[in-house]
């Protein structure tokens, strides 16, 4: 299913599968993921001085241990530095930040190739290390969102999201929708819509976790 907008006299939602979001609610939801991760946007600065200038072995296990720790998953780092040769992780970064760098950005191949690291096969955390290297094209692929949005936990599934996450962008840009972070031309990233989407349905699960036993839980993200 497309990304499609549904307006009214009083309002905008943008749906995508069975998810709807009001326009003018993007910027407190994202406000919302911010104040629950507070070193957000100091891991895209950390990211982004990694991509320009590939740094060493400390400066990448640093990377990788804080976006695990950011993950709320900090064990999942020593799996990965202590199953794996750093050589090799150094490879697979670096054919992953190739994969970013080319015109289009290819994240399809990226993730393929963060994947070939034990302990990031699956999307949910490779994804999310390249989150802080192209937070423009690469948002966080994780279980809730693929199990919630109907996306392929794969390399395909993730091409997909970023896809609708770059079509939710230019969306919000093209509407004027103003981004609490303060990107270069009040741009909308990939990351920032995923961003969006992540606290609107962990907010949609709690409320199915508190419903009495004898009602029956509403769909996912309302009508679409």
């Amino acid at each position: 299913m497309p990304v499609m907008t549904f307006s009214s006299s009083s309002s905008t939602m943008v749906v995508f599968y069975s998810l709807s979001i009001d326009l003018s609610q993007f910027s407190t939801l994202v406000q919302n993921h911010l104040a629950n991760v507070e070193d957000t946007l100091e891991l895209e600065a950390v990211g982004e001085r990694l991509r320009k200038r590939f740094l060493g072995k400390n400066d990448l296990t640093d990377f990788i241990k804080r976006v695990c720790q950011w993950g709320n998953y900090p064990g999942i780092a020593g799996r990965i530095l202590k199953q794996n040769d750093f050589a090799k992780i150094r490879v697979c970064f670096e054919r992953a930040l190739e994969a970013l760098s080319s015109d289009p950005a290819n994240v399809h191949r990226a993730l393929h190739e963060i994947n070939q690291i034990r302990q990031l096969g699956s999307p949910s955390f490779a994804s999310k290390h390249l989150r802080f290297l192209r937070p423009d094209v690469c948002p966080v692929l994780d279980r809730v969102i693929a199990t919630r949005l109907g996306y392929d936990l794969n390399a395909d599934g993730y091409r997909k999201f970023s896809e609708d996450c770059l079509q939710i962008a230019q969306i919000l840009q093209q509407r004027n929708v103003s981004n609490p972070i303060s990107r270069q031309d009040g741009q909308w990233f990939a990351a920032d819509v995923e961003m969006a989407v992540f606290v609107r349905l962990r907010s949609q699960l709690i409320e199915l976790m508190r419903l009495p036993e004898n009602k029956e839980p509403p769909s996912i993200g309302g009508s679409g």
